[in-house]
């Protein structure tokens, strides 16, 4: 049986890893020595493809490592993913230049990234017990420092430190690394599991388990410190080392993989429809696959209840009325403060942010009116489009963007004029699609009202099912470990235009 067929198949059984893999008898030499230094690596280029689903390529990526003057070594990254998104040609680019010492800790790091024309450079420097970091997009630059108490890596020493430091089965590192993706530092988990042989192995190699932002990876290392294989997502995404011919092959051929990765992968099916979804009120689901607590989401909208192994959602949208909202200007707590704050992703105190918050807002006597006015304006000016976009001021900008786009742009003008405000994710339902991962806002009016400035909606419809809140990576990692994994079965639903509640059962 071929990698790719056996591949193919770990995609679609993403829970039966032990099927392909097999715990192989340690070397009678044991497991090869701790390098210690990069001093000590013998192999110092490395090309890998990237798969979708076991068999279809989508991308590539590139290491080198070199020796510089004063000793440190340049550690060189490039990847580039090539896919459909909707039908959509989409192309991420990627190149990192890290400076390390030689046991890999951090000097300096820049990252280029290239995300459908549009560039973002991510730099940082280690000096005085902090990591600066400076982030440059076309349309703005932020600066900020992260103390630092321990040593820190890079993120590409996930790919290395367990070779320095030892291949012993049972042995686990702990250390912290700099993410240029999110511009923070986390906490890495390595185990080293076991020596395992498998068919999508030349030779039998040591298994490496990688926690790092709630994301996790099984790497294979071979006996000389390469990393041969990588599974993302039990098995949705995987990494193979191949040779340079190979790889350049693939950057010289231009079709895409048949697969589209939105419709393909990420949705999520419904055993029946919702006609009309966006006038829904109130919505009973099921959810199955479903199984991290941490992206199960209880309020006075969202009840969610486990019965034996079956999630149930019930979400009503309540009334929303003007002269129930907070007049403006909104007298606040402080325990609105988090809401209000800027981000890099969300700049409200940005004065081209301001300046349209003000004039779109105008005269708004009370904070629905102007939530509401904020809505329909992003939804109506900014136009839908499966485009990449770093910030809201990127958003304002250049006028066209995704769902999250429209999101971090409302978010911002929102939390300009004082009306705390946060970002939202989980599932919305699309008709005659299912259920997609969407990004929305919730305003504080006097209580917490659903926006989705995408869909100009205000309250937003009851199919938008709540998973995390906050715009920092590391909560959408959560969500992304669960792609391709959920399916939906609808139990009721009830419209706003005759609040006719429609069981299943009574539907045509």
């Amino acid at each position: 049986m071929s990698a790719l067929v056996v591949l193919s198949a770990l995609a679609l059984n993403s829970g039966c890893m032990s099927m392909y893999f097999h715990e192989s008898p340690a070397p009678l030499a044991g497991p090869p020595p701790p390098l210690q230094t990069l001093d000590n690596l013998e192999t110092r280029e490395g090309w890998h493809l990237i798969f979708f689903k076991g068999n279809e390529k989508i991308g590539f990526y590139r290491y080198s490592i070199s020796l510089m003057d004063d000793g440190n070594y340049r550690v060189q990254f490039q990847s580039l993913q090539r896919f459909r998104m909707l039908g959509i040609k989409k192309e991420i680019h990627i190149f990192e230049e890290d400076v390390v010492t030689p046991d890999f800790r951090l000097v300096s790091t820049v990252t280029r990234q290239v995300l459908d024309g549009k560039e973002q450079t991510t730099r940082g420097t280690l000096a005085g017990g902090s990591l600066r970091v400076e982030v440059s997009t076309e349309h703005q630059e932020a600066v900020k420092d992260i103390p630092i108490q321990a040593p820190l890596y890079p993120e590409a020493a996930m790919d290395f430190l367990p070779v320095l430091k030892g291949l012993v089965p049972g042995r686990e590192y702990r250390y912290h690394a700099f993410s240029p993706a999110t511009q923070s530092v986390g906490e890495v988990v390595q185990r080293v599991v076991r020596y395992e042989r498998s068919d999508l192995l030349s030779h039998d190699a040591y298994r490496v388990k990688t926690s790092f932002q709630n994301i996790e990876a099984n790497s294979w290392f071979n006996d000389k410190g390469e990393k041969v294989l990588e599974i993302l997502l039990g098995g949705i995404f995987i990494s193979e080392r191949r040779n340079k011919a190979q790889v350049q092959q693939f950057i010289l051929d231009k079709t895409l993989a048949k697969s589209d990765l939105m419709l393909d992968f990420s949705r999520v099916t419904a055993d029946r429809p919702i006609p009309s979804p966006g006038s829904v009120r109130s919505l009973t689901v099921e959810i199955q696959g479903l199984t991290d607590e941490r992206l199960v989401i209880r309020d006075p909208e969202q009840e969610a209840m486990v019965e034996e192994d079956r999630l149930l959602y019930e979400i009503r949208r309540l009334d929303a009325k003007e002269e129930r909202s907070l007049r403006m200007p909104m007298v606040l707590g402080p325990e609105m403060e988090p809401f209000l704050l800027p981000s890099f992703q969300i700049q409200s105190r940005h004065p081209d942010i301001l300046r349209q918050a003000r004039e779109i807002a105008g005269d708004a006597p009370d904070s629905l009116t102007a939530v509401r006015r904020l809505a329909m304006w992003v939804g109506r000016e900014i136009e839908d489009d499966l485009v990449e976009s770093f910030s809201a001021v990127d958003v304002l900008k250049t006028r066209k963007g995704e769902c999250q786009a429209h999101t971090f742009l409302y978010t911002a003008l929102a939390r300009a004029l004082n009306i705390p405000t946060r970002v939202v994710s989980g599932l919305v339902y699309v008709e005659d699609v299912g259920f997609l991962f969407h990004a929305w806002a919730e305003s504080f009016v006097g209580w917490w009202i659903s926006v989705d400035p995408t869909m100009k909606q205000v309250p937003s419809d009851a199919t938008h099912i709540k998973m995390v809140i906050g715009e920092k990576p590391e909560g959408l990692h959560l969500m992304v470990n669960v792609l391709g994994q959920l399916r939906a079965s609808i139990k009721s639903y009830e419209h706003w235009k005759n609040n006719e509640h429609i069981p299943v059962s009574e539907r045509p």
